[in-house]
């Protein structure tokens, strides 16, 4: 069962950075939900993780680093997400053009 909330923690984590570079692409609010819902539920997995490796001191040690790694991770991505808010999606549309090879 470590394995497996492991691995929905890495997902997790994953979906959100993906959110978040989402957001900072296209300035799109649709991605600040799933990013929401991402950062809300890590707090829970995490959570989990210290209770299925109660018994084990080593391991409540990685999920403490692991922990502290994941809030660094969120501080990065909302800072990222606050940036984008605040230069406007307008910036952000020249880099979502069309590319004109192979027309």
């Amino acid at each position: 069962e470590v394995d497996a909330t492991l691995q929905e923690t890495l997902r997790n984590l994953i979906d959100a950075e993906t959110c978040a570079r989402g957001f900072a692409l296209t300035g799109r609010d649709a991605f600040l939900e799933p990013y929401a819902s991402a950062r809300a539920n890590m707090g829970g997995l995490i959570s989990r993780l210290r209770a299925l490796t109660a018994d084990n001191p080593s391991q409540q040690r990685r999920v403490a680093a692991l922990d502290s790694l994941v809030g660094v991770r969120f501080e990065r991505m909302a800072e990222l997400i606050a940036t984008t808010a605040d230069a406007g999606a307008s910036t952000c549309q020249p880099r979502t053009r069309r590319s004109t090879l192979g027309s």
